[in-house]
């Protein structure tokens, strides 16, 4: 139940179009990773894909091995291959 709420919530958060002045601005990879984990846990296995994917493009840093990892993990539950 707990991840549906995040879902729910997080879509939304997702969706917006903040401005770079916005100080949710610097929480968009936060929300798209933990956006992409709840998906995950709920079975929406494609969304969640589309979910690390965007995470990914927003941050060239150590946090984008985690979101490789588990855009990996989503990708092997539709029976999908590959790193790219």
């Amino acid at each position: 139940a707990e991840f549906e709420k995040a879902v729910f919530d997080l879509k939304f958060f997702t969706k917006r179009p903040f401005k770079t002045d916005d100080p949710n601005y610097l929480h968009r990879y936060n929300a798209f990773f933990t956006y992409g984990r709840a998906l995950l846990e709920t079975g929406a296995v494609n969304d969640a894909i589309n979910a690390f994917d965007n995470a990914i493009q927003l941050t060239s840093d150590a946090a984008t091995a985690e979101s490789l990892l588990y855009r990996g993990i989503a990708r092997q539950r539709v029976g999908s291959a590959g790193f790219d």
